[in-house]
């Protein structure tokens, strides 16, 4: 009796925990427009390029052991950094998304369920992807696929896209220079 009250007392204390950290940090971001200064740079071909397999197996190739691994740990560390960008990044859009849910023009309100899906995607895939590289850093020998972080951030840099065109068509190209 006294596991399950403990079990069920983790479980409240965890799950508004978990959910916290999918969703982000709060904040207000209503259009398009609110993305400006809360959007962190991310450079998606030089994360593309730290997390390839083929530059992976070029570098444990070339190197010796000790400094494949000291290597491989620079670049899992600064892979790490990138997705703690997506990651963040996502939680905004999460928010935008969200916002537009609720508008009364019905494209709006799709783009906004789209971007809301994909930015949830986004999110938990990075999050994920931040334990492997973790793991990976442990173990610098371990292989990662992370390739769904990419496309992901392609797919919400889209949707977001989408949704800034709709919501504010004069000033698209302003707002979503942050992609």
């Amino acid at each position: 009796m006294i596991t399950l009250a403990i079990l069920v007392g983790f479980f409240v204390v965890l799950t508004p925990t978990v959910v916290l950290s999918l969703r982000g940090t709060p904040g207000r971001v209503r259009t398009a427009s609110d993305l400006m200064g809360r959007m962190q740079a991310l450079d998606l071909a030089a994360f593309r390029n730290l997390m390839d397999v083929q530059e992976e197996a070029y570098l444990r190739r070339s190197l010796p052991p000790g400094d494949y691994r000291q290597v491989q740990r620079a670049r899992l560390m600064a892979a790490s950094a990138y997705l703690r960008r997506a990651a963040a990044n996502a939680a905004v859009l999460l928010r935008l998304g969200e916002a537009a849910r609720d508008s009364s023009d019905a494209a709006i309100a799709l783009a906004g369920r789209t971007l809301s899906e994909h930015a949830l995607q986004l999110r938990i895939q990075s999050l994920m992807a931040l334990v492997q590289i973790h793991v990976a850093w442990a173990w610098p020998g371990a292989s990662l696929e992370l390739a769904g972080v990419t496309e992901g951030y392609e797919q919400v840099a889209g949707s977001a896209m989408r949704l800034g065109r709709l919501q504010e068509p004069a000033r698209a190209s302003a707002v979503l220079s942050v992609f």
